[in-house]
C-alpha cells in the first residue's frame, strides 16, 4: 500500500454550469464559494463535489486559493451588479453600432481582470469596435463569445417541462449527442413542442434512458415490428413495448363471420415472443440522421 499523503480534488461550478477540477489540501464542504487561480488572476465558484486524492495525481491540477471570506462575498456581490449594469450598457451599444446579435450575460472575473460578454448570433459578427468601446468605460480585458442555442439555455437557465430547472444549467457536465432516434426508440410523440427544450433542441434527458431502451430491444421487439403468436395463424402489428416489464402489446385484426374485421389487443410477455415469430420493422435505422450537439 503506497504511503503518500492524500489531498483533494473539487468540482467547482461557475456562471451558467461551467466547471473546472481544481485540488487542496483540506477538506471543503459542498456549496460553498471558493477563490480560484485561473490563467490570469483569480475567479470564483462553488464546490459541487469532491473527491480525496494521492498528492502525486494533485500535481497537474490548478488549485483552490482559499475558501471565501466575508470580504470576498461582498465582492462577489458588487461584481453581480456590476454584471448587471455591464448587461444594459452593452445592449445600447450594440443598438447603437446596429449589430446583428443577442447579449445573453455578462460575467465578471474575481479580480475584475476579465470582463466577459456571451451572445448569439446567426451569422459571424465583427465586434471589434464594441470590444474598444467598452474596453474605454470598464478599463479591463473584454471578451465577447458567441455561443449556441444550448449554450445559452445552459447560462440564462430556466424550468424545464418536468418543472425542475434545466439539466445542462444545474446537472449535467457537456452535451451528449440527441437526435430524434432517441424519441423513437422511446416511443414519445413525435410533437416538436413535446420532445424539445428551451433551447429549441431535442431534450437532453432523451440521452438518460437511450441505453436502457437499445438493450431491451436485443430481446424484444420494436413498435412497428410485426408479430405471429406460437402456432397460431393471426399477424399483428406490435404498437407498445414495456421495456420494464419486457413485454410488447400488439393490434390484430380478426375477421367476423360477416367479413368485417375487429381490431384486438393483445400483450406478449418475452417467453411467448421468443415462441412466437417476429419480423422487424423494415425503416428502423440504428443511427439516427438528424443528430444535434449545440
Amino acid at each position: 500500500m503506497s504511503n503518500e499523503s492524500k489531498t483533494y480534488s473539487y468540482e467547482v461550478s461557475f456562471k451558467g454550469n461551467r466547471r473546472e477540477v481544481y485540488s487542496f489540501p483540506q477538506e471543503i464542504k459542498r456549496q460553498n464559494r471558493v477563490i480560484v487561480n485561473v490563467e490570469k488572476g483569480l475567479d470564483s465558484g462553488i464546490v459541487s463535489t469532491s473527491k480525496q486524492i494521492l498528492e502525486s495525481a494533485a500535481g497537474s491540477l490548478p488549485k483552490i486559493q482559499r475558501v471565501a471570506t466575508k470580504e470576498d462575498l461582498e465582492r462577489v456581490a458588487r461584481n453581480n451588479e456590476k454584471e448587471k449594469n455591464a448587461c444594459r450598457l452593452c445592449k445600447q451599444k450594440i443598438a447603437e453600432y446596429n449589430l446583428d446579435m443577442k447579449l445573453v450575460a455578462a460575467e465578471m472575473q474575481f479580480d475584475g481582470g476579465k470582463l466577459t460578454f456571451y451572445f448569439t448570433s446567426p451569422q459571424r459578427v465583427d465586434f471589434r469596435e464594441l470590444v474598444k468601446s467598452l474596453a474605454g468605460i470598464y478599463h479591463t480585458r473584454i471578451d465577447l463569445r458567441q455561443v449556441g442555442a444550448r449554450d445559452e439555455a445552459r447560462i440564462v437557465s430556466g424550468i424545464g417541462p418536468c418543472g425542475r430547472e434545466l439539466c445542462c444549467s444545474s446537472c449535467t457536465k457537456g452535451y451528449k449527442e440527441v437526435s430524434s432516434q432517441h424519441a423513437k426508440d422511446q416511443q414519445l410523440s413525435m410533437n416538436p413542442t413535446k420532445i424539445t427544450g428551451n433551447c429549441d433542441r431535442y431534450l437532453c434527458c432523451l440521452a438518460y434512458e437511450e441505453e436502457s431502451y437499445l438493450d431491451a430491444y436485443t430481446r424484444i421487439p420494436r413498435a412497428g415490428s410485426y408479430f405471429t403468436p406460437e402456432n397460431q395463424q393471426k399477424r399483428g402489428e406490435v404498437i407498445f413495448v414495456d421495456i420494464f416489464k419486457e413485454r410488447i402489446q400488439v393490434k390484430f385484426l380478426i375477421k367476423n363471420k360477416d367479413e368485417k374485421p375487429t381490431t384486438q389487443y393483445e400483450w406478449f410477455n418475452l417467453e411467448q415472443v421468443n415462441a412466437g415469430k417476429v419480423e422487424e420493422a423494415r425503416n428502423y435505422q440504428s443511427k439516427g440522421k438528424e443528430n444535434e450537439q449545440g
